[in-house]
């Protein structure tokens, strides 16, 4: 049976409550939910490593430098971030161009997969993540190099959202300048 529109969603709801349930259930049988219950189960966790949110269609982005730094220091470049329930904050690359420092924050995202040789029965749903969203404060530490002008350039995912399409992300650039001065 196909449905649509308000009942289409309905059905979508009470099939992921169905899930959840399964989840708990299996969790309260003294098996824990995540990467250790999924190999347990015949699945593995696998970890991949991806630009991290930095605006949704809720939070604007946030990144954070000092206005004014001294030649030969180092200063924190600060982002929020944004992700699901299994994922965590990765590393932070940073790359020197001139008088530009460019940051990208990454975030280590788990996903799952049937073992190899493990045939999931129809009904079985692979280990679901908890879609929450989840805030976190990156930091990493940038050092001048030359007095001046330094602009602080940050890439990282914006995630928005169209009625007709749903869910979009894309790449999202934001820079901020600090003034480097020499000392004394």
């Amino acid at each position: 049976m196909r449905t649509t529109g308000l009942f289409a969603a309905a059905a979508a709801v009470l099939s992921l409550l169905s899930a959840c349930a399964t989840n708990r259930a299996a969790t309260s049988e003294g098996a824990s939910a995540g990467p250790d219950s999924a190999q347990k189960s015949g699945w593995i966790a696998d970890t991949t490593l991806a630009l991290h949110v930095i605006e949704t269609r809720y939070e604007p982005a946030q990144v954070w430098v000092p206005d004014t730094v001294e030649l030969g220091a180092e200063f924190p470049v600060t982002v929020v971030t944004y992700s699901g329930g299994c994922d965590k904050p990765g590393r932070t690359e940073v790359e020197y161009r001139d008088s530009v420092v460019v940051v990208r924050p990454y975030v280590k995202q788990l996903s799952f997969r049937p073992s190899p040789g493990y045939t999931p029965p129809p009904d079985e749903l692979a280990p679901v993540c908890p879609g929450i969203g989840l805030t976190a404060t990156q930091e990493t530490t940038v050092r001048t190099t030359q007095a001046g002008v330094l602009k602080v350039r940050v890439v990282g995912l914006r995630e928005r959202y169209e009625v007709d399409i749903g869910s979009i992300t894309d790449t999202l650039v934001v820079d901020l300048q600090t003034i480097v001065a020499a000392p004394g």
